[in-house]
């Protein structure tokens, strides 16, 4: 891939490589990251944080976002270490050469989270932004193909892998269309991951949900909690 087809983008205090055409990586990503690092340092402060994976991992902009928050928090006495996986030998490519420029202590690897080199209840966190359009919904984009349609693996199959790789109390953070709640909440009790908390992301105050930010705990035992929701003007960079 040439440097014509780079270009990069600063974010809170980040800078991130992406492709100019294709993917590219939105506000759910930032919503996400945010979230998450809210989430670990108000309700499970007191939970392990070694061990991050991203699924799906893209350019790398989720971990990198999620180690700057990290960054800011004077309680966080050491960083953890991340994971990032994807099945596109160009997007690994550019989220390494991200979390080289910066500085983030982890790798990210080629693969296909069903068939994961990972051991069994080893993470302490998850975090991904899956495809969540279903094959044979819409017509599908070559420009965003895997990143958006569930091409090369569904709702079930990433969550049922999750899960198993997931520490007990380990929590999974993800980020889906609003439409798709039930479904989602489904999946997850059936590989007990408890859903713990959740905000919906709206472009303004008279607009429906667009997307949620949830997380889950497996074998938790929390009642499901509807924090603020997010709106456009939260994320300015």
């Amino acid at each position: 891939m040439s440097s014509d087809e780079i270009d990069q983008t600063t974010i809170y205090g980040a800078k991130i490589l992406q492709k100019k055409h294709g993917w590219r990586f939105s506000v759910d990503s930032v919503a996400l990251s945010k979230f998450c690092v809210e989430t670990e340092l108000y309700y499970f402060k007191n939970e392990p944080k070694n061990l991050f994976l991203d699924v799906g991992t893209g350019c790398g902009v989720v971990i990198i976002l999620i180690q700057n928050f990290l960054k800011l928090e004077e309680k966080i006495d050491h960083l953890p270490y991340f994971f990032g996986i994807d099945i596109d030998p160009d997007m690994i490519k550019i989220a390494n050469t991200n979390m080289r420029i910066n500085e983030v202590f982890g790798s990210v690897v080629l693969g296909d989270i069903r068939e994961a080199p990972f051991k069994k209840n080893s993470f302490d966190i998850i975090v991904s932004n899956p495809p969540y359009i279903p094959v044979g919904e819409g017509k599908i984009s070559q420009k965003y193909d895997i990143a958006k349609w569930e091409i090369t693996f569904d709702l079930r199959s990433f969550v049922r892998s999750s899960s198993e790789i997931l520490k007990s109390k380990g929590r999974i953070y993800v980020v889906y269309n609003s439409n798709r709640l039930g479904e989602l909440l489904s999946v997850f009790f059936k590989v007990h991951l408890n859903p713990s908390f959740i905000r919906f992301y709206h472009h303004s105050k008279d607009r429906k949900s667009d997307f949620f930010v949830l997380c889950a705990q497996k074998d938790g035992k929390r009642k499901l909690e509807v924090l603020p929701p997010f709106f456009s003007d939260h994320f300015i960079w």
